[in-house]
């Protein structure tokens, strides 16, 4: 429901808050009976319907950020983990992405966003967050760097590790190929233990 917004609705006065939920609720066609779902339909709303706001041009993100636990939350897939062969090499292998590790792409810095510190402008790098359910039921939000959030992006699409490596030390000529490929290997052990990546 649109309570799933408590931190939105924090930057906002209540005349504020209202208005918007108004405006929700009369300019926007929700494609579903679930209140589960209306949420997600929040977001589309401020995503091509809203009007916008030139103080708080992030809403959108930053909506979805806040959605994005409620999502993993009740999601339906199962938590599961890939087996480690020792005597495997990693980079060698094909992934899948888990159906619980979401990876999100900002604009705005929406991971920095307070009261107090509302941006205008977009941040100077893409915002990038690897979100993900565990084994406990946690969801844990981790922010990682442009290089591996496309590293994840193109083994979660099939690209096994090498080729990965190869792509990113063409578009990356300043870092050396051994070191983006020690650096891959390590962040793909990580993923798999954390149940992020299956080995397929």
């Amino acid at each position: 429901s649109i309570e799933s917004f408590p931190f939105i609705k924090q930057l906002h006065s209540p005349d504020e808050w209202q208005t918007l939920v108004r405006d929700f609720m009369i300019q926007h066609r929700c494609q579903t009976p679930l209140f589960v779902e209306i949420s997600k339909e929040f977001i589309s709303y401020l995503k091509t319907e809203w009007q916008g706001d030139k103080e708080r041009p992030f809403m959108p993100e930053l909506a979805h950020y806040e959605w994005v636990e409620l999502g993993l939350n009740i999601a339906e897939a199962e938590w599961s983990l890939s087996q480690i062969d020792q005597n495997v090499d990693l980079m060698t292998l094909a992934y899948s992405a888990s159906p619980l590790a979401w990876l999100c792409i900002y604009e705005y810095p929406v991971q920095l966003i307070t009261t107090d510190f509302q941006p205008t402008d977009k941040a100077e790098q893409p915002v990038c967050m690897m979100v993900y359910r565990d084994a406990q039921f946690q969801i844990k939000f981790t922010q990682l760097n442009a290089m591996s959030a496309r590293l994840f992006e193109l083994i979660s699409n099939g690209m096994t590790p090498v080729d990965a490596v190869t792509e990113l030390s063409e578009a990356i000529p300043h870092l050396s190929s051994q070191a983006i490929y020690n650096g891959a290997t390590g962040l793909i052990r990580d993923w798999v233990n954390k149940g992020n990546l299956h080995i397929i």
